[in-house]
């Protein structure tokens, strides 16, 4: 990934950069660099499928969560307690309540 490249984001549709010019946004969840290569080549392949709808979770997501709260964190966790929420917000929230009271 290159994060020394600037990408120009005003004028673009974007809520951190077009809302409120007059302000300097420092948002986390907007990042403003470009998508590895991986990722804009698999929303490539999604969207020339053609439909656009809601998708299950494939196990490849469960492994991939395990395996980075292991090797990232030294976090051991089961399968049962690895699940998808159709909403960020609420979810974290779920799921933060259930770390706290030891899953």
């Amino acid at each position: 990934m290159q994060f020394d490249t600037i990408i120009t984001r005003r004028g673009t549709g974007s809520i951190k950069w077009d809302r409120r010019p007059e302000l300097d946004p420092f948002w986390v969840a907007d990042m403003d660099f470009m998508s590895p290569p991986s990722i804009l080549d698999a929303v490539q392949q999604r969207l020339s499928h053609g439909i656009l709808g809601y998708a299950q979770a494939h196990e490849g997501i469960t492994e991939a969560v395990l395996d980075y709260l292991q090797n990232r964190h030294g976090a051991s966790s089961l399968r049962k307690n690895i699940g998808a929420s159709r909403r960020a917000g609420p979810g974290s929230l779920a799921r933060g309540e259930r770390i706290h009271r030891g899953w």
